[in-house]
């Protein structure tokens, strides 16, 4: 009876482990500059659903220009964001769970510049 128990108990833990690392763990990431700088950060895997994408800018002073990129490791077009003078902007996009995705940030002029990216929505 104990030995029978132990195995459905061991079949049932076996199965959890496999069901779960099936799936790529909610994961997020930021960069941010400053004027003049430019930042790379990185990096995330993909769930093979739409992950958020949100890049905004502050005023310090001046005209603010700033443009960031989601670059994947499946290669292909970056998917570019631009801010010219304060504002943000939020776009969801597909991430595929075979590749791994960074953000670059270009701070040109003004204020900080933030990116974030997390791969859920």
């Amino acid at each position: 009876m104990i030995k029978k128990f132990s195995a459905i108990l061991l079949t049932g833990v076996l199965a959890m482990s496999l069901a779960t690392s099936a799936y790529a763990a909610n994961e997020s990431l930021q960069v941010i500059s400053e004027p003049g700088e430019d930042n790379t950060a990185g990096s995330i895997s993909g769930q093979d659903k739409e992950g958020k994408f949100t890049f905004f800018t502050t005023q310090s002073g001046g005209l603010n220009y700033a443009k960031a990129a989601v670059l994947s490791s499946c290669g292909g077009a970056p998917i570019d964001l631009e801010i010219k003078g304060v504002g943000s902007i939020t776009k969801a996009i597909k991430l595929s769970s075979s590749c791994t995705y960074r953000v670059r940030l270009w701070n040109e002029t003004g204020g900080t510049a933030k990116a974030f990216l997390r791969n859920w929505v």
